[in-house]
């Protein structure tokens, strides 16, 4: 009887330090204890992981008692019952255990967090961790003028750039950047661009752009203004539709009915855009017979003119008077 219970001590050691071990490297993988809040089904869930970290059947020791695991935040345990005279065995050959009640010869192993966690907590992992927060900056990053490559999408509350700016899409919500802005798309609620922008889109609810803009989209949902000469290589379309004659709020303003109409705002009211005419009359008058030629408007020359003597229905006066046709 002695060397049995000799070697189930001995395979007891062996499966108790087993489930500790499995549990250690559980947490480390996944950053939490296996088996739930309390872990009470720890070594199952060990048990079910691909590839498994524990073999199937250690829920019962070799004395016949049952092995149940719990935790805190800080601790993993197995608890089992041995046999008398020999839970002090166990309690001797296993780091971390204790007898917690003598008269059922129970005895409880506990191990803490693995000592490279606290280490791991401080330190930023490269690859992605079943433990998110190890792949969460928690201050400032500082690179010291090195470059970041290889990304694929940046998104940012707001972005300061003074350099060279170059990006597949880039989305802020407040986004300035003072050297050169090269990018397939850029979406900002608000972006100041001082030096050069070169994007295939970009959409802004307030954009101020400095420099020279290359586009070939730009859509700005708030109001934009052009300090300098804005050249179209395209036709403009026009989509407010407004009626001829109406109140329109700021002079100099364009718009067009809804027949296509161009109407600009001319003091207060929607009014057509004249067309310049092909030819305008012009006269003159001189008192005492005297000749005089017609003056064209700029823009406009004398075709022919004639002249007459001024007369009434009762006597001759003594004007002149000449009728000329000017032509653009």
């Amino acid at each position: 009887m002695e060397e049995i219970n000799r070697n189930r001590s001995r395979v007891t050691t062996e499966n108790t330090q087993a489930i500790l071990d499995a549990a250690r490297a559980y947490r480390l993988s996944k950053g939490a204890w296996p088996g739930g809040a309390s872990c009470i089904n720890a070594i199952s869930e060990m048990v079910s992981q691909s590839p498994a970290m524990l073999p199937p059947g250690l829920e019962v020791n070799k004395y016949n008692n049952a092995v149940s695991t719990s935790c805190t935040a800080w601790t993993f345990s197995v608890d089992q019952s041995i046999v008398e005279d020999w839970d002090g065995v166990l309690a001797n050959n296993l780091p971390g255990t204790s007898i917690v009640n003598a008269s059922q010869n129970r005895i409880r192993s506990t191990i803490g967090i693995p000592g490279s966690e606290t280490a791991n907590d401080a330190k930023l992992s490269r690859v992605a961790e079943q433990n998110v927060e190890l792949n969460r900056m928690k201050t400032n990053l500082l690179l010291g003028n090195y470059d970041i490559k290889e990304v694929g999408r940046i998104e940012a509350v707001n972005a300061t750039i003074s350099g060279l700016a170059q990006a597949g899409r880039v989305e802020a919500v407040s986004a300035a950047i003072s050297g050169l802005a090269q990018a397939g798309r850029i979406e900002a609620v608000n972006a100041a661009i001082t030096g050069l922008l070169q994007a295939g889109r970009v959409e802004a609810v307030n954009a101020a752009i400095s420099g020279l803009a290359e586009v070939s989209q730009l859509r700005v949902n708030g109001e934009s203004q052009f300090s300098g000469e804005g050249t179209f290589q395209d036709g403009i379309s026009l989509q407010k539709v407004v009626q001829e004659n109406t109140f329109c709020p700021k002079t100099g303003a364009i718009a067009r009915t809804s027949t296509g109409a161009i109407l600009s705002c001319q003091s207060g009211i929607w009014k057509g855009i004249g067309q310049a005419q092909d030819f305008v009359v012009a006269n003159c008058v001189m008192n005492n017979y005297r000749t005089c030629v017609p003056v064209c408007p700029a823009g406009y020359s004398l075709k022919s003119y004639s002249g007459v003597k001024g007369q009434n229905a009762s006597y001759w006066d003594d004007r002149y008077f000449a009728v000329g046709v000017c032509v653009r």
